[in-house]
């Protein structure tokens, strides 16, 4: 949620309390994630962009949901690029959050 929001939700509304729910949270996390592929692949050259050209789409779904045959190309982008692999993965544990049932599980 947007600061300004929650500042005024937070003068208007003293005894309530933000809740983040599941689908905005990962929204922003995909959001994160796809301008970090951009940055990466406008920096790298072109041997490198070639890894990259074509797999947006594929990067942004969650790792249950890709198909067996596409998982290769993902696992080669992750091999040419360590900060996409790093955010794919804390983007798939902000997932996972969600399926705890105690605040000691996380």
């Amino acid at each position: 949620m947007h600061r300004p929001y929650l500042s005024v939700v937070g003068e208007v509304l003293k005894c309530a309390e933000a809740i983040f729910d599941k689908f905005h949270v990962l929204q922003h996390a995909s959001g994160v994630l796809d301008e970090g592929r951009r940055q990466e692949f406008f920096r790298a050259g072109s041997v490198i962009r070639k890894h990259g050209r074509g797999r947006r789409w594929l990067l942004l779904r969650r790792w249950k949901t890709v198909q067996g045959s596409k998982r290769a190309p993902l696992r080669a982008l992750f091999a040419v690029n360590r900060r996409l692999l790093k955010a794919y993965v804390f983007r798939e544990q902000l997932d996972r959050l969600w399926t705890y049932k105690t605040r000691t599980g996380v």
